[in-house]
Protein backbone atom coordinates (compact mmCIF):
# COMPACT_ATOMS: atom_id res chain seq x y z
CA UNK A 1 0.00 0.00 0.00
CA UNK A 2 2.83 2.40 0.93
CA UNK A 3 4.64 1.57 -2.31
CA UNK A 4 1.51 2.36 -4.33
CA UNK A 5 1.09 5.66 -2.49
CA UNK A 6 4.68 6.73 -3.17
CA UNK A 7 4.36 5.68 -6.78
CA UNK A 8 1.22 7.76 -7.17
CA UNK A 9 2.87 10.80 -5.55
CA UNK A 10 5.80 10.46 -7.92
CA UNK A 11 3.36 10.26 -10.81
CA UNK A 12 1.58 13.43 -9.65
CA UNK A 13 4.85 15.35 -9.43
CA UNK A 14 5.57 14.47 -13.05
CA UNK A 15 2.32 16.01 -14.34
CA UNK A 16 2.08 19.62 -15.56
CA UNK A 17 -0.39 20.87 -12.94
CA UNK A 18 0.45 24.45 -13.80
CA UNK A 19 -2.13 24.00 -16.50
CA UNK A 20 -4.94 24.19 -13.92
CA UNK A 21 -4.46 27.96 -13.91
CA UNK A 22 -5.95 28.00 -17.41
CA UNK A 23 -9.30 26.80 -16.08
CA UNK A 24 -10.16 30.03 -14.20
CA UNK A 25 -9.19 31.93 -17.35
CA UNK A 26 -11.58 29.76 -19.35
CA UNK A 27 -14.31 30.50 -16.79
CA UNK A 28 -13.78 34.25 -17.26
CA UNK A 29 -13.94 33.88 -21.04
CA UNK A 30 -17.16 31.87 -20.85
CA UNK A 31 -18.66 34.47 -18.51
CA UNK A 32 -17.87 37.11 -21.14
CA UNK A 33 -19.40 34.99 -23.89
CA UNK A 34 -22.66 34.96 -21.92
CA UNK A 35 -22.65 38.69 -21.21
CA UNK A 36 -25.68 39.09 -23.46
CA UNK A 37 -27.82 37.01 -21.09
CA UNK A 38 -29.59 39.68 -19.02
CA UNK A 39 -32.04 37.50 -17.10
CA UNK A 40 -33.88 34.18 -16.91
CA UNK A 41 -35.38 33.01 -20.21
CA UNK A 42 -37.32 29.89 -19.17
CA UNK A 43 -39.39 31.19 -16.30
CA UNK A 44 -40.89 27.93 -14.89
CA UNK A 45 -37.50 26.20 -14.57
CA UNK A 46 -35.09 29.05 -13.96
CA UNK A 47 -37.62 30.97 -11.86
CA UNK A 48 -38.12 27.97 -9.59
CA UNK A 49 -34.39 27.43 -9.04
CA UNK A 50 -33.96 31.13 -8.28
CA UNK A 51 -36.97 31.14 -5.95
CA UNK A 52 -35.45 28.22 -4.06
CA UNK A 53 -32.15 30.10 -3.82
CA UNK A 54 -33.86 33.24 -2.53
CA UNK A 55 -35.71 31.23 0.14
CA UNK A 56 -32.49 29.54 1.26
CA UNK A 57 -30.86 32.97 1.51
CA UNK A 58 -33.61 34.17 3.84
CA UNK A 59 -36.30 35.58 1.54
CA UNK A 60 -39.53 33.69 2.21
CA UNK A 61 -41.90 33.34 -0.73
CA UNK A 62 -44.96 31.42 -1.83
CA UNK A 63 -43.32 29.56 -4.72
CA UNK A 64 -42.86 26.06 -3.34
CA UNK A 65 -42.28 23.46 -6.07
CA UNK A 66 -40.85 20.01 -6.69
CA UNK A 67 -37.62 21.39 -8.17
CA UNK A 68 -34.67 19.97 -6.25
CA UNK A 69 -32.66 22.60 -4.41
CA UNK A 70 -29.04 21.47 -4.55
CA UNK A 71 -28.20 23.89 -7.37
CA UNK A 72 -30.24 26.60 -5.64
CA UNK A 73 -28.11 26.13 -2.55
CA UNK A 74 -25.07 27.08 -4.65
CA UNK A 75 -26.91 30.12 -6.03
CA UNK A 76 -28.11 31.38 -2.65
CA UNK A 77 -25.05 33.64 -2.03
CA UNK A 78 -26.24 35.78 -4.97
CA UNK A 79 -29.15 36.94 -2.76
CA UNK A 80 -27.24 37.64 0.45
CA UNK A 81 -26.31 41.24 -0.30
CA UNK A 82 -29.86 42.31 -1.18
CA UNK A 83 -28.85 43.53 -4.61
CA UNK A 84 -31.22 44.49 -7.42
CA UNK A 85 -32.37 41.67 -9.75
CA UNK A 86 -29.91 42.61 -12.52
CA UNK A 87 -27.02 42.49 -10.04
CA UNK A 88 -28.22 39.16 -8.66
CA UNK A 89 -28.25 37.78 -12.20
CA UNK A 90 -24.62 38.80 -12.73
CA UNK A 91 -23.62 36.91 -9.59
CA UNK A 92 -25.64 33.90 -10.78
CA UNK A 93 -23.65 33.88 -14.03
CA UNK A 94 -20.41 34.27 -12.08
CA UNK A 95 -21.30 31.20 -10.01
CA UNK A 96 -22.15 29.31 -13.20
CA UNK A 97 -18.82 30.34 -14.74
CA UNK A 98 -17.03 29.10 -11.64
CA UNK A 99 -18.85 25.77 -11.96
CA UNK A 100 -17.71 25.62 -15.59
CA UNK A 101 -14.10 26.15 -14.53
CA UNK A 102 -14.41 23.44 -11.88
CA UNK A 103 -15.80 21.12 -14.54
CA UNK A 104 -12.71 21.64 -16.71
CA UNK A 105 -10.44 20.90 -13.76
CA UNK A 106 -12.32 17.67 -13.06
CA UNK A 107 -12.14 16.72 -16.75
CA UNK A 108 -8.37 17.10 -16.38
CA UNK A 109 -8.26 14.89 -13.29
CA UNK A 110 -10.41 12.20 -14.94
CA UNK A 111 -8.17 12.24 -18.02
CA UNK A 112 -5.09 11.72 -15.86
CA UNK A 113 -6.79 8.73 -14.26
CA UNK A 114 -8.01 6.95 -17.40
CA UNK A 115 -4.98 7.74 -19.57
CA UNK A 116 -2.03 8.31 -17.23
CA UNK A 117 0.58 7.59 -19.89
CA UNK A 118 -0.93 9.89 -22.52
CA UNK A 119 1.25 12.82 -23.68
CA UNK A 120 0.59 16.19 -22.06
CA UNK A 121 -0.56 17.66 -25.33
CA UNK A 122 -3.10 14.87 -25.82
CA UNK A 123 -4.58 15.40 -22.35
CA UNK A 124 -4.75 19.16 -22.84
CA UNK A 125 -6.41 18.91 -26.26
CA UNK A 126 -8.88 16.32 -24.99
CA UNK A 127 -9.96 18.52 -22.07
CA UNK A 128 -10.31 21.52 -24.39
CA UNK A 129 -12.42 19.58 -26.89
CA UNK A 130 -14.76 18.27 -24.23
CA UNK A 131 -14.85 21.63 -22.43
CA UNK A 132 -15.96 23.38 -25.61
CA UNK A 133 -19.08 21.25 -25.89
CA UNK A 134 -21.77 23.91 -26.51
CA UNK A 135 -24.16 22.88 -23.74
CA UNK A 136 -21.76 23.71 -20.91
CA UNK A 137 -20.65 26.99 -22.47
CA UNK A 138 -24.19 28.20 -23.18
CA UNK A 139 -25.61 26.98 -19.86
CA UNK A 140 -23.53 29.58 -17.99
CA UNK A 141 -26.08 32.14 -19.19
CA UNK A 142 -29.04 30.23 -17.74
CA UNK A 143 -30.14 29.16 -14.25
CA UNK A 144 -30.43 25.43 -14.90
CA UNK A 145 -29.28 22.72 -12.51
CA UNK A 146 -27.30 20.92 -15.23
CA UNK A 147 -24.46 23.45 -15.01
CA UNK A 148 -23.89 22.13 -11.47
CA UNK A 149 -24.78 18.53 -12.31
CA UNK A 150 -21.85 18.29 -14.76
CA UNK A 151 -19.05 18.98 -12.22
CA UNK A 152 -20.83 16.97 -9.51
CA UNK A 153 -21.13 13.93 -11.79
CA UNK A 154 -17.54 14.40 -12.96
CA UNK A 155 -16.44 14.43 -9.32
CA UNK A 156 -18.38 11.20 -8.81
CA UNK A 157 -16.55 9.55 -11.71
CA UNK A 158 -13.16 10.77 -10.49
CA UNK A 159 -13.80 9.58 -6.93
CA UNK A 160 -14.86 6.16 -8.21
CA UNK A 161 -11.58 5.80 -10.09
CA UNK A 162 -9.63 6.91 -7.04
CA UNK A 163 -11.63 4.70 -4.68
CA UNK A 164 -11.15 1.46 -6.63
CA UNK A 165 -7.42 2.13 -6.89
CA UNK A 166 -6.77 3.13 -3.30
CA UNK A 167 -9.38 0.96 -1.53
CA UNK A 168 -9.65 3.74 1.06
CA UNK A 169 -12.89 3.65 3.08
CA UNK A 170 -12.97 7.44 3.39
CA UNK A 171 -12.93 7.93 -0.38
CA UNK A 172 -15.67 5.36 -0.94
CA UNK A 173 -17.78 7.03 1.77
CA UNK A 174 -17.27 10.40 0.06
CA UNK A 175 -18.15 8.75 -3.25
CA UNK A 176 -21.53 7.72 -1.87
CA UNK A 177 -22.12 11.21 -0.45
CA UNK A 178 -21.42 12.81 -3.84
CA UNK A 179 -23.89 10.35 -5.41
CA UNK A 180 -26.50 11.51 -2.90
CA UNK A 181 -25.53 15.12 -3.62
CA UNK A 182 -26.51 14.59 -7.23
CA UNK A 183 -30.03 13.77 -6.02
CA UNK A 184 -30.07 17.13 -4.25
CA UNK A 185 -29.66 18.74 -7.68
CA UNK A 186 -32.02 16.85 -9.98
CA UNK A 187 -34.22 13.71 -10.15
CA UNK A 188 -32.14 12.43 -13.10
CA UNK A 189 -29.63 11.43 -10.44
CA UNK A 190 -31.80 8.35 -9.77
CA UNK A 191 -30.40 6.22 -12.65
CA UNK A 192 -26.90 7.49 -11.84
CA UNK A 193 -27.33 6.25 -8.27
CA UNK A 194 -28.47 2.86 -9.56
CA UNK A 195 -25.43 2.68 -11.85
CA UNK A 196 -23.16 3.67 -8.95
CA UNK A 197 -24.59 0.91 -6.75
CA UNK A 198 -24.15 -1.69 -9.50
CA UNK A 199 -20.57 -0.60 -10.24
CA UNK A 200 -19.70 -0.49 -6.54
CA UNK A 201 -21.20 -3.92 -5.90
CA UNK A 202 -19.28 -5.35 -8.84
CA UNK A 203 -16.00 -3.92 -7.57
CA UNK A 204 -16.65 -5.10 -4.00
CA UNK A 205 -17.22 -8.65 -5.20
CA UNK A 206 -14.41 -8.64 -7.77
CA UNK A 207 -11.86 -7.16 -5.35
CA UNK A 208 -13.28 -8.99 -2.31
CA UNK A 209 -13.69 -5.72 -0.46
CA UNK A 210 -17.20 -5.62 1.03
CA UNK A 211 -16.32 -2.46 2.97
CA UNK A 212 -16.23 -0.57 -0.31
CA UNK A 213 -19.88 -1.25 -1.12
CA UNK A 214 -21.02 -0.73 2.48
CA UNK A 215 -19.26 2.65 2.63
CA UNK A 216 -20.82 3.79 -0.65
CA UNK A 217 -24.31 2.76 0.48
CA UNK A 218 -23.84 4.45 3.85
CA UNK A 219 -22.71 7.74 2.32
CA UNK A 220 -25.43 7.60 -0.31
CA UNK A 221 -28.27 6.78 2.07
CA UNK A 222 -27.21 9.42 4.59
CA UNK A 223 -27.09 12.20 2.00
CA UNK A 224 -30.36 11.30 0.26
CA UNK A 225 -32.24 10.95 3.56
CA UNK A 226 -30.80 14.25 4.76
CA UNK A 227 -32.38 15.93 1.76
CA UNK A 228 -35.74 14.15 1.78
CA UNK A 229 -36.32 14.11 5.53
CA UNK A 230 -34.73 17.39 6.61
CA UNK A 231 -33.76 19.91 3.95
CA UNK A 232 -36.60 19.57 1.45
CA UNK A 233 -39.43 19.72 4.03
CA UNK A 234 -37.78 22.77 5.62
CA UNK A 235 -37.56 24.52 2.25
CA UNK A 236 -41.15 23.62 1.32
CA UNK A 237 -42.40 25.11 4.56
CA UNK A 238 -40.34 28.24 4.04
CA UNK A 239 -41.80 28.63 0.55
CA UNK A 240 -45.45 28.12 1.54
CA UNK A 241 -46.80 31.35 3.01
CA UNK A 242 -50.42 31.23 1.90
CA UNK A 243 -52.78 28.36 1.18
CA UNK A 244 -51.48 27.65 -2.33
CA UNK A 245 -50.12 24.10 -2.71
CA UNK A 246 -46.61 23.44 -3.99
CA UNK A 247 -46.27 23.17 -7.77
CA UNK A 248 -45.43 19.50 -8.11
CA UNK A 249 -44.71 19.17 -11.81
CA UNK A 250 -42.89 15.81 -11.85
CA UNK A 251 -45.39 13.11 -12.87
CA UNK A 252 -45.42 9.69 -11.23
CA UNK A 253 -43.77 6.71 -12.89
CA UNK A 254 -47.18 5.05 -13.22
CA UNK A 255 -48.64 7.98 -15.15
CA UNK A 256 -45.60 8.11 -17.43
CA UNK A 257 -45.68 4.41 -18.25
CA UNK A 258 -49.44 4.46 -18.82
CA UNK A 259 -48.88 6.63 -21.91
CA UNK A 260 -47.34 3.69 -23.76
CA UNK A 261 -50.34 1.42 -23.46
CA UNK A 262 -51.87 2.90 -26.60
CA UNK A 263 -50.47 2.61 -30.12
CA UNK A 264 -50.23 6.40 -30.40
CA UNK A 265 -48.37 6.68 -27.11
CA UNK A 266 -45.94 3.91 -28.02
CA UNK A 267 -45.26 5.42 -31.45
CA UNK A 268 -44.47 8.76 -29.82
CA UNK A 269 -42.09 7.01 -27.44
CA UNK A 270 -40.24 5.40 -30.35
CA UNK A 271 -40.10 8.69 -32.25
CA UNK A 272 -38.79 10.61 -29.24
CA UNK A 273 -36.18 7.89 -28.70
CA UNK A 274 -35.07 8.36 -32.30
CA UNK A 275 -34.87 12.10 -31.79
CA UNK A 276 -32.75 11.77 -28.66
CA UNK A 277 -30.28 9.39 -30.31
CA UNK A 278 -30.09 11.48 -33.47
CA UNK A 279 -29.39 14.64 -31.46
CA UNK A 280 -26.62 13.00 -29.44
CA UNK A 281 -24.93 11.44 -32.48
CA UNK A 282 -24.98 14.65 -34.48
CA UNK A 283 -24.14 16.88 -31.51
CA UNK A 284 -21.08 14.84 -30.57
CA UNK A 285 -19.96 13.92 -34.07
CA UNK A 286 -20.57 10.26 -33.28
CA UNK A 287 -18.22 10.37 -30.26
CA UNK A 288 -20.91 9.13 -27.88
CA UNK A 289 -21.37 5.99 -30.02
CA UNK A 290 -17.64 5.27 -30.06
CA UNK A 291 -17.40 5.69 -26.29
CA UNK A 292 -20.46 3.53 -25.66
CA UNK A 293 -19.02 0.74 -27.83
CA UNK A 294 -15.73 0.78 -25.90
CA UNK A 295 -17.54 0.67 -22.56
CA UNK A 296 -19.93 -2.07 -23.68
CA UNK A 297 -16.97 -4.11 -24.87
CA UNK A 298 -15.33 -3.61 -21.50
CA UNK A 299 -18.42 -4.95 -19.72
CA UNK A 300 -18.98 -7.97 -21.97
CA UNK A 301 -15.42 -9.26 -22.30
CA UNK A 302 -13.50 -11.11 -19.62
CA UNK A 303 -10.72 -8.54 -19.83
CA UNK A 304 -11.39 -4.82 -20.04
CA UNK A 305 -11.40 -4.67 -23.83
CA UNK A 306 -11.03 -0.91 -23.59
CA UNK A 307 -8.05 0.81 -25.19
CA UNK A 308 -7.48 3.03 -22.15
CA UNK A 309 -5.08 1.92 -19.46
CA UNK A 310 -6.57 1.03 -16.06
CA UNK A 311 -10.19 1.46 -17.08
CA UNK A 312 -11.98 -1.46 -15.47
CA UNK A 313 -15.36 -3.07 -15.84
CA UNK A 314 -16.76 -1.21 -12.86
CA UNK A 315 -15.87 2.11 -14.48
CA UNK A 316 -17.61 0.99 -17.67
CA UNK A 317 -20.69 -0.05 -15.69
CA UNK A 318 -20.82 3.35 -14.00
CA UNK A 319 -20.47 5.43 -17.17
CA UNK A 320 -22.61 3.36 -19.49
CA UNK A 321 -25.23 2.64 -16.84
CA UNK A 322 -25.54 6.32 -15.96
CA UNK A 323 -25.78 7.40 -19.59
CA UNK A 324 -28.29 4.76 -20.68
CA UNK A 325 -30.37 5.24 -17.54
CA UNK A 326 -30.60 9.02 -17.88
CA UNK A 327 -31.25 8.69 -21.62
CA UNK A 328 -34.16 6.30 -21.00
CA UNK A 329 -35.55 8.55 -18.27
CA UNK A 330 -35.39 11.56 -20.59
CA UNK A 331 -37.13 9.67 -23.39
CA UNK A 332 -39.91 8.54 -21.06
CA UNK A 333 -40.32 12.03 -19.54
CA UNK A 334 -40.57 13.63 -23.00
CA UNK A 335 -42.74 10.91 -24.55
CA UNK A 336 -45.70 13.30 -24.78
CA UNK A 337 -43.95 16.26 -26.45
CA UNK A 338 -45.63 19.64 -26.28
CA UNK A 339 -42.66 21.62 -27.65
CA UNK A 340 -40.36 21.01 -30.56
CA UNK A 341 -37.27 20.65 -28.36
CA UNK A 342 -38.90 17.81 -26.41
CA UNK A 343 -38.36 15.49 -29.37
CA UNK A 344 -34.58 15.78 -29.14
CA UNK A 345 -34.27 16.88 -25.51
CA UNK A 346 -30.59 16.89 -24.58
CA UNK A 347 -30.39 18.82 -21.31
CA UNK A 348 -30.82 15.74 -19.11
CA UNK A 349 -28.42 13.42 -20.95
CA UNK A 350 -25.77 16.10 -21.35
CA UNK A 351 -25.37 16.18 -17.59
CA UNK A 352 -23.63 12.78 -17.75
CA UNK A 353 -21.97 13.17 -21.14
CA UNK A 354 -18.53 14.60 -20.29
CA UNK A 355 -16.77 11.41 -19.10
CA UNK A 356 -18.13 9.57 -22.16
CA UNK A 357 -16.64 12.21 -24.43
CA UNK A 358 -13.32 11.96 -22.58
CA UNK A 359 -13.32 8.20 -23.18
CA UNK A 360 -14.00 8.85 -26.86
CA UNK A 361 -11.25 11.40 -27.45
CA UNK A 362 -8.68 9.42 -25.44
CA UNK A 363 -9.40 6.12 -27.20
CA UNK A 364 -8.50 4.76 -30.63
CA UNK A 365 -11.63 5.00 -32.75
CA UNK A 366 -11.88 1.52 -34.12
CA UNK A 367 -15.46 1.71 -35.35
CA UNK A 368 -16.09 2.77 -38.89
CA UNK A 369 -17.91 6.03 -39.36
CA UNK A 370 -20.40 4.38 -41.70
CA UNK A 371 -21.78 2.38 -38.76
CA UNK A 372 -22.56 5.55 -36.83
CA UNK A 373 -24.01 7.15 -39.96
CA UNK A 374 -26.44 4.27 -40.40
CA UNK A 375 -27.60 4.58 -36.77
CA UNK A 376 -27.98 8.35 -37.15
CA UNK A 377 -30.06 7.95 -40.31
CA UNK A 378 -32.25 5.32 -38.68
CA UNK A 379 -32.87 7.46 -35.61
CA UNK A 380 -33.64 10.46 -37.84
CA UNK A 381 -36.30 8.43 -39.66
CA UNK A 382 -37.87 7.45 -36.33
CA UNK A 383 -37.91 11.10 -35.32
CA UNK A 384 -39.58 12.12 -38.58
CA UNK A 385 -42.42 9.64 -38.05
CA UNK A 386 -43.47 11.66 -35.02
CA UNK A 387 -42.70 15.13 -36.33
CA UNK A 388 -44.82 14.47 -39.39
CA UNK A 389 -48.01 15.14 -37.48
CA UNK A 390 -46.62 17.50 -34.86
CA UNK A 391 -48.12 20.96 -34.53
Amino acid sequence: MEFERLKYLEYLRSRPFWIVFLFPIAAVVVFGVNSGSVGPMIQPDEGSYLANAAAIAGYSNDLASSYHAGYSLLLSPAFWAGWAPDQVWIVVKLINALLYGVSLFLFWLISLQIAPEAPRRTIFISVCLVGLYPMWVVMVGYAFAQIAFVPAYSLLVYLYLRAVKSSHVGISLLLGMVGGGLYWMHPTASPVIVALLIASLYWSVAARQPRFFVSVVLGLATTVLLYKVTFHPWLQERMTIGDLPARLHYPSIESLLSRFLTLEGFSKLVSVAGGHVFYLLVGTGGAVAFAASHLAEGILRSNSGIAIERVNRGFALLLLGSFVGVLCLSIIAMSSPSRLDHWIYGRYTEGVLAPLLLVAVLSPWRLRGSWVLIVAMGSALLLLTGLKGFG
